[in-house]
């Protein structure tokens, strides 16, 4: 245990204060005049750049529909190594300005830094860790003059002041340690299809998964359906392709996979949204019925009769003012199925802070190994006002697979997929930062 005065103490000391207690990650921001505790902390301008910040799921407290709020355990650290919960601590995301800001930290604690927090003064800093099992952690002083030498390097475009990660002691970066490790991948070769159970063992893979699968149990993540980055801070993503040297523009990226929250989907259960909304196989499979298409915003999709729309969304502003989501309507204008916001700005936040996009070709003699490429891409900053704004002008679309298999039998079964998907030409459109990198250029 350490026994430093707040006073006297240097940046080095609040950072070994947060390693004793147990953070794995650690962030900062100098802290602006109005970063205090009448107008809230400012941390980034979208909730996806914060996903490295375990916390609840977003909600609205019905008060205002357009402004959503997550809570957050976390915990002050005094440079002794006491620790006081503030159990009042919560991001609320403002997405008119657009804003995501830190509320509720002094209140109901007795360890945490008022004077720090509540005072105007420049050279005030906030750091904040993360520890193996998700409690946030948190120091804030005055002495951060040479705070940026800790600092990775700053993506967000804004200017304004936001959490950045502070770089670890061997030097390397999550970017640095991912692209060597796909390297090493890519250098291997052909790889039998497999997938890492989360007691470490490792079973043949088959099915249209397999691709990824593959390329995360190389890299170590096993397949426990955790919603969130698969790589320390990254989410990887492997599409398979005849030449992975050739990316065909057309091909389409699966964003993410959110069921609906709302609507009738959830009224009528999957089973009776198919009978009424669904169709006779095309494949011509007996007893079975389908709920599929391509649905782009505002256009009808003339096998199922409704048409994606996003209800509250203010185009001026690309946000929703009073809330809202994404829907799909009816022609009278019942809402056949929805999302609300806050389940999209969680899912949207919980997996693509950090994207990795892989290349792979797969074995065509037997389709049962995969090969990776050497020519990734990589996107940072993706706003949630990006994904909206690519939802109207037509670049994301809603492509769902639902299927009632025996459906006039005693025991239908069900299957659905819900998928936003992108074509590659696309892509970039949903980030601040993109770019390709080639893993042989690196040393």
């Amino acid at each position: 245990m350490r026994n430093r005065n707040s006073m006297s103490a240097t940046l080095s000391d609040y950072i070994l204060a947060m390693r004793d207690a147990g953070a794995v990650k650690l962030y900062a921001k100098v802290l602006a005049p109005n970063d205090n505790s009448k107008n809230q902390i400012y941390l980034a301008a979208d909730p996806v750049r914060l996903a490295q910040i375990p916390s609840s799921e977003f909600y609205s407290d019905g008060k205002k529909p357009g402004i959503l709020k997550a809570s957050l355990n976390l915990h002050w650290v005094a440079l002794d190594g006491t620790l006081s919960a503030a159990p009042f601590s919560q991001l609320i995301f403002y997405p008119q300005y657009p804003e995501v800001r830190l509320s509720g930290i002094l209140k109901g604690t007795q360890g945490a830094p008022n004077t720090v927090i509540a005072s105007r003064d420049t050279g005030r800093f906030l750091m904040i860790g993360v520890t193996s099992s998700d409690l946030v952690l948190a120091v804030a002083g005055c002495s951060s003059d040479d705070l940026e030498r800790f600092l990775e390097p700053e993506t967000d475009k804004s200017g304004a002041s936001v959490l950045r990660a502070i770089r670890s002691d061997a030097g390397f970066t999550s970017q640095t340690l991912l692209l060597a490790s796909l390297k090493r991948i890519h250098e291997t070769g052909w790889i039998s299809a497999k997938s890492l159970r989360a007691d470490g063992s490792l079973v043949p893979c088959a099915g249209n998964r397999c691709v990824g699968h593959t390329l995360e149990a190389e890299l170590g993540i096993p397949q426990n359906g955790v919603c969130g980055p698969d790589f320390l801070d990254w989410e990887i993503k492997a599409g398979t392709y005849k030449n992975y040297g050739k990316i065909q523009p057309a091909q389409a990226i699966t964003l993410i996979t959110p069921a609906p929250t709302g609507g009738l989907y959830r009224e009528l259960g999957t089973a009776d949204f198919i009978r009424r909304f669904g169709y006779p196989a095309k494949s011509g499979t007996h007893d079975r019925l389908n709920f599929g298409g391509t649905f782009f915003y505002g256009v009808r999709e003339p096998n199922t009769g409704l048409t994606l729309d996003l209800p509250g969304y203010d185009l001026k502003s690309s946000s929703f003012p009073n809330g809202g989501g994404i829907a799909l309507v009816t022609d009278t204008g019942d809402v056949a199925a929805n999302w609300d916001l806050a389940s999209l700005v969680t899912r949207w936040k919980s997996k693509h802070a950090f994207a990795c996009y892989v290349p792979a070709e797969r074995d065509q003699a037997d389709g049962s190994s995969f090969r990776y490429g050497n020519k990734i891409r990589l996107g940072t900053d993706p706003h949630i006002r990006y994904f909206f704004k690519s939802i109207v002008d037509g670049s994301v679309y809603l492509d769902p697979g639902l299927k009632l298999e025996g459906a006039g039998s005693g025991k239908p079964r069900t299957k659905e997929r819900h998928q936003f998907r992108v074509r590659n030409i696309d892509l970039s459109r949903l980030y601040g930062n993109f770019w390709e990198t080639d893993l042989l250029s690196l040393g």
